[in-house]
């Protein structure tokens, strides 16, 4: 009795599932919930109905499992949690399929025949149609247009468009070698300065510098800029000021190992024990010409008529007759992975710029290139609206772009490159395996982002982050202010310059760790990185990169 109690029991909540599916065509129903109630129901010649429940049940335990896993620390366990799902759906796409064209019978459910027949006969509900993409637009009250006509169609990413999950190609196929190109198709920096649509800061030469609001001026590839980091803390020691790369709290935030250790933390401390430039006409003797050095490159014009790039670049790009490879590229000597990323990190800069460039310069907004942004630049009147702690060291920011408004407004802008290259599993050397753009915003990139919008000032209320891949687009974010959890960061800030700074010792291993309100801290950094907006999705096609027009190989 009990053995035919669960078979009806299986019976008849099958007949009910495959019902409401049929019944309700206005239902949006996923493939695998589909393939999950179909296969519920297989014939078995005369022995009556077979319920497979079983991989029912497996799909929804996969399912359930991904949804629990969030944040930047799960992406492999997601990532393994989707492979399994992609073939738990194809085991029973193929139960399905080998039994295609068999009726079901179900004596206990009478009209779910007629129903299903009645629902085949049906059409195809449509297609939902995707969700809008958040505004562009920052939260400035003064401000109040509208996109052009010419704006960009960047449509907001599903999850399953912008995981950073592998393309499913075989190992095989993959493209390998021991020299990767990590110039790729990139934009040169000059050549983005040249883009009528760019503002461009001046060259490092044709600067003078008396006071500390024209440290600004200065390009990010100068010896002036670097110069002005001694004694301060910039956007790349932000986090190592706050222990996100110590081990304890990386373990905490899911920081890759590969960046996790002391040795930032040691870095930020030798950078507070240098001496601070304020003789800012010194800055005069680092003219080299070098950056008077450029070699020719691409060139912008308008598109010709008809033609389809441009519904998403402002001006084509017109490459150079021969096949380009930069200065060095080939002599350039990469050993590990490491040195990889970051080598592709830098190159291609210039080219998620430009799709920033692209994507907002269609709303209306201005890019214009970035230097140097020191806090002390905003007045004494405006540094006591930011409320700032006392023992705050000199700070600095450099975002990678600042995006005007056209009321005024200004946003940060900051992008991440994200490199194809992998090493070859089976040999040496590298092949390419592109991840993609991630999907969030890394929480231990906050503090960066934080302190951009502290040095525009108090009215900066947001900053943007790009995340780009080499094939697969970029994703666009807006990371909103909170005061909050500025005051909290700076105060720790703070607490590393007083008990770390000059004359200080370098800070222990783990040396906020036994702070009681560290973890309200961290979990605060966490609580944001939640609350981040996803804007838009540019996809691979509407970027706009450099090289000759005949393209690059990824390996040299």
């Amino acid at each position: 009795r009990k053995w035919t109690a669960k078979v009806m029991h299986s019976l008849l909540a099958s007949a009910r599932a495959w019902h409401i599916v049929s019944a309700c065509p206005s239902m949006e129903v996923s493939p695998y919930d589909a393939t999950c109630v179909s296969s519920m129901m297989v014939h078995h010649g005369d022995e009556g109905v077979g319920i497979l429940d079983g991989p029912s049940r497996r799909m929804e335990e996969l399912e359930a499992r991904l949804h629990e896993l969030g944040g930047s620390e799960n992406s492999r366990r997601r990532y393994r949690v989707r492979k399994a799902m992609e073939r738990e759906a194809l085991r029973l796409q193929s139960v399905q399929t080998g039994n295609e064209g068999v009726e079901p019978v179900i004596a206990d459910a009478p009209q779910l025949k007629t129903d299903r027949a009645a629902a085949a006969a049906r059409p195809s509900p449509p297609l939902p149609s995707p969700a809008p993409p958040s505004s562009p637009f920052p939260p400035c009250d003064s401000y109040s247009g509208a996109p052009g006509t010419g704006a960009i169609l960047a449509s907001r990413p599903s999850k399953q468009s912008t995981s950073r999950s592998r393309l499913m190609r075989s190992r095989s196929a993959a493209q390998s070698g021991s020299t990767p190109n990590v110039d790729w198709r990139a934009v040169r920096m000059d050549e983005l300065r040249s883009h009528p649509s760019f503002v461009a800061l001046p060259s490092p030469h044709a600067v003078v510098a008396v006071a500390a609001t024209d440290i600004r001026l200065f390009r990010q590839s100068s010896r002036q800029w670097l110069e002005c980091h001694a004694g301060r803390i910039t956007t790349s020691a932000c986090a190592a000021c706050l222990g996100m790369y110590e081990e304890k709290a990386a373990r905490l935030l899911g920081v890759p190992v590969s960046l996790r250790g002391h040795r930032k933390a040691l870095e930020a401390h030798a950078r507070l024990l240098e001496p601070l430039l304020t003789d800012f006409s010194l800055l005069g003797r680092f003219l080299d010409g070098s950056e008077l050095l450029e070699a020719a490159g691409g060139k912008w014009v308008p598109h010709p008529a008809g033609s389809s790039s441009a519904s998403h670049a402002l001006l084509a790009y017109q490459a150079p007759v021969q096949p380009r490879l930069l200065p060095g590229a080939a002599r350039r000597q990469l050993h590990s992975i490491a040195e990889v990323r970051m080598a592709w990190g830098s190159s291609q800069e210039a080219t998620s710029v430009l799709a920033a460039l692209n994507y907002f310069g269609a709303q209306g907004a201005v890019v214009e290139e970035a230097g140097m942004q020191p806090l002390e630049a905003l007045g004494e009147t405006e540094r006591r609206r930011l409320r700032l702690p006392k023992g705050l060291p000199p700070v600095g920011a450099s975002p990678d772009a600042l995006v005007r408004w056209p009321g005024g407004c200004y946003e940060p802008l900051e992008v991440k490159n994200h490199s194809p290259f992998a090493s070859r599993r089976d040999a040496d050397g590298f092949e390419l395996r592109d991840p993609g753009p991630f999907d969030e915003v890394a929480v231990w990139h906050l503090p960066q982002l934080y302190l951009h919008m502290l040095c525009m000032g108090h009215d900066c209320s947001s900053a943007l982050f790009v995340s780009c891949s080499a094939t697969r687009g970029a994703n666009v974010f807006r990371v909103r202010r909170d005061e909050t959890l500025m005051r909290h960061m700076l105060g720790f800030v703070a607490r590393f310059a007083l008990s770390h700074g000059s004359g200080c010792p370098p800070p222990e291993p783990d040396f906020f760790w036994r702070e009681p309100a560290y973890p309200q801290l961290l979990r605060r950094f966490k609580a944001a990185q939640k609350a981040v907006e996803l804007v838009a999705h540019i996809p691979d096609g509407q970027i706009q990169r450099g090289g000759a027009a005949t393209g690059e190989p990824f390996f040299i």
